[in-house]
């Protein structure tokens, strides 16, 4: 069965579900519920296990019970009781931690595990490049750092980059020893002359450039992905100043776990920006006035 076949076959799966809510990326299924207590939970997913079994008895599907966890996610550590749960009686192993779709997920999704993951590939391929850094021009291992190492950064960054400011140093001290491999005829000893001299932003600065990229795609937008951010992505302000300046509405987070979120740092950066900038028409002119915004930032933070 063809990848297309297999999505049309599968697409009415989410359908099957009534008490919690479903994610469908080609073959990885992922329910999730949410509940006052560990039982409430745990209650409400055995039932859409159950018909998960049923729905594939009835089109002749398995699902794979070794590689099924369940993890319990909270805005703080506490001392819980184990989420037991079981599909047709094969039991459910329960994690405290889970790759998916290349993102380490940890229980208060501090992302802890996820950025100590990024910074030991980093360092390796730093070593990596040392090796041959001889043996090509300058432009071949500028492309070598780009592609090898700041892919890695980049990807899912807002949804892990939200993190304390040592964590964040102790990674651009790990793309600076990226960017000093390259070859330069130039003396540069500051962090901020090697990152401009290279044409790159810093961790931070890459984590707001993509997130506000993500809001402008889909927020601002319309876009084939916009609708499943309906309810959670605010509108524009009623408020005449706040529509002028194309402001967004900012989210009520009572809570650190909220306010780290990249939902609402992104909206606060996206609010943040000069009017010119808000009114980019393309993506690619959002990017110029975002990074030109940012590098103006940067000046003013460090005279």
């Amino acid at each position: 069965m063809g990848p297309v076949l297999y999505s049309i076959f599968i697409n009415d799966l989410p359908q099957a579900f009534k008490l919690c809510m479903s994610l469908l990326y080609a073959d990885d299924l992922v329910l999730y519920a949410h509940g006052k207590s560990v039982k409430e939970v745990q209650s409400v997913i055995e039932e859409e296990l159950a018909m998960l079994a049923s729905w594939c008895r009835d089109n002749g599907m398995l699902v794979n019970v070794q590689k099924t966890k369940c993890m319990i996610f909270m805005n703080r550590r506490r001392n819980l009781e184990p989420l037991v749960l079981s599909y047709d009686t094969a039991p459910i192993e329960e994690v405290k931690s889970f790759i998916y779709l290349g993102v380490e997920l940890d229980q208060c999704l501090v992302f802890k595990l996820h950025f100590d993951k990024v910074h030991r590939k980093i360092m390796g391929r730093v070593r990596l490049i040392k090796r041959y850094t001889r043996n090509y021009p300058r432009k071949q291992v500028h492309m070598f750092v780009n592609s090898l190492i700041f892919s890695i950064v980049d990807y899912c960054l807002p949804v892990w980059g939200y993190m304390c400011n040592t964590e964040i140093e102790r990674l651009d001290k790990a793309l600076l020893k990226a960017l000093q491999i390259i070859p330069s005829h130039i003396n540069l000893k500051s962090k901020l002359d090697i990152f401009e001299h290279n044409n790159q932003l810093t961790l931070s600065e890459r984590r707001d450039l993509l997130a506000l990229k993500f809001l402008f795609n889909h927020g601002v937008k319309d876009s084939s992905v916009s609708k499943l951010f309906e309810k959670d992505l605010c509108k524009n302000s009623h408020d005449r100043s706040s529509i002028s300046a194309r402001n967004f509405v900012v989210p009520m987070m009572r809570t650190v776990f909220g306010q780290r979120s990249c939902f609402y740092q992104g909206i606060k950066s996206w609010n943040s920006l000069p009017t010119k900038v808000k009114e980019s028409v393309t993506i690619g002119s959002l990017e110029t006035g975002v990074r030109n915004h940012l590098l103006t930032l940067r000046v003013s933070a460090f005279v």
